[in-house]
């Protein structure tokens, strides 16, 4: 039996990218590949390693590259052409998803649309500026994309709210992010020294400032240790590695691939998130399936960590949040409950097995293809 061709469309292959939105897409491609049935390929910009040259397709940096994506469109066009795949995967709004739009209107192949960020289901506007002509391109190809995808998957009710308030569409299928990992149960990697952990790239839409800020409100505490963990890649991320280098008690550790900061996760008695705005962050998860807490100052998806206790949502007041980790540092059996309930609730909503329903999508489509066909 032939298998069924997918494409993954998205800006950067796990190995060149580390973010959340790759992470998910790696977790969704190597379970696709697991069951033997599905075909593999991945267009993107950025790569290392991790899959064999035969599926991945790089795209060439060209002079426009960093002020737009629109201009691989020849090149995706290209590799397209040659794959011939009977879906494209996109995620990580671009303007790949217009492309991807485009290549699906003169061909058989259906487009799945992911999710991953509430700003992919936000309108947005083009600022007048240098790169206006840019902006506005790269816009329209947004707008159109999500217009004629065949199918939207959202990590959220949120979101599938937002799509169908903002462009008038209905979500396909509400997927909860997936994690693999069972985390780590045992309380022998909780140390009397109470450690506090912050993970995020260093960008000023994580608000690492934030988490710095609680640090220092914390000083005169001497059984507590704060953690930062996170991709410097700007003047902005090494103004924050330098000012959180300053502090006493605070711990900077750069970049760290997922098994490590599983491994912190699992000595951590809480962690903060302290970003404007987020998609799901896989962040949570890590937390939770490691019994450790979350304290977030910014954002509660389908208010899950209220719902369930699994931490506090501090509705963007910071003071809120250094008071609610106080009060938890001074009576640790406040949280004892909380820690078996963040681990139970993981490993049910995250499970791996989410990704089936991306699978079922797939095969309603082909089914429904080939009952036309017969027709």
């Amino acid at each position: 039996m032939r298998k069924i061709k997918i494409c993954f469309l998205i800006p950067s292959h796990w190995s060149g990218g580390k973010g959340g939105a790759e992470l998910q897409a790696n977790y969704i491609l190597k379970y696709l590949e697991a069951t033997g049935r599905f075909d593999v390929h991945y267009i993107c910009r950025h790569y290392e390693k991790g899959l064999s040259p035969d599926s991945v397709h790089v795209l060439p940096k060209g002079l426009l590259s960093n002020y737009c994506h629109f201009n691989d469109r020849k090149q995706i066009f290209k590799y397209l052409e040659e794959i011939e795949p009977d879906f494209i995967y996109q995620r990580v709004r671009t303007s790949y998803i217009g492309i991807a739009a485009q290549y699906c209107s003169k061909k058989t192949a259906k487009l799945i649309f992911h999710v991953a960020h509430t700003n992919n289901v936000q309108p947005e506007k083009t600022q007048w500026g240098k790169n206006f002509v840019f902006d506005y391109i790269e816009n329209s190809f947004k707008k159109m994309g999500l217009k004629h995808a065949d199918y939207i998957v959202c990590q959220t009710e949120d979101q599938a709210k937002m799509l169908k308030r903002h462009f008038f569409r209905d979500c396909d299928l509400v997927m909860p992010n997936v994690s693999p990992d069972v985390g780590c149960k045992s309380d022998l990697n909780k140390s009397d020294v109470i450690k506090v952990l912050w993970v995020a790239n260093i960008k000023p839409s994580k608000a690492p400032s934030d988490y710095i800020d609680i640090a220092e409100s914390f000083s005169e505490y001497p059984n507590i240790e704060f953690h930062m963990v996170g991709k410097v890649n700007s003047e902005y991320g090494k103004k924050i590695e330098a000012r959180a280098q300053l502090q006493d008690r605070m711990v900077f550790h750069g970049e760290l691939e997922v098994e490590k900061v599983n491994e912190l996760l699992a000595e951590s008695s809480f962690f903060i998130n302290t970003s404007g705005a987020e998609g799901f962050p896989n962040t949570f998860i890590q937390s939770w399936l490691n019994e450790t807490p979350v304290l977030s100052l910014h954002v509660d998806p389908d208010s899950l960590l209220t719902k369930h206790e699994l931490g506090m949502f501090c509705n963007g007041d910071i003071e809120v949040l250094k008071k609610t980790l106080q009060l938890w540092v001074d009576d640790k059996n406040i949280i004892e409950d909380m820690k078996s309930r963040c681990r139970d609730f993981a490993l049910d909503y995250f499970s791996i097995n989410n990704i089936q329903g991306i699978v079922n999508i797939i095969d309603e489509s082909l089914a429904s293809d080939a009952a036309k066909n017969a027709d």
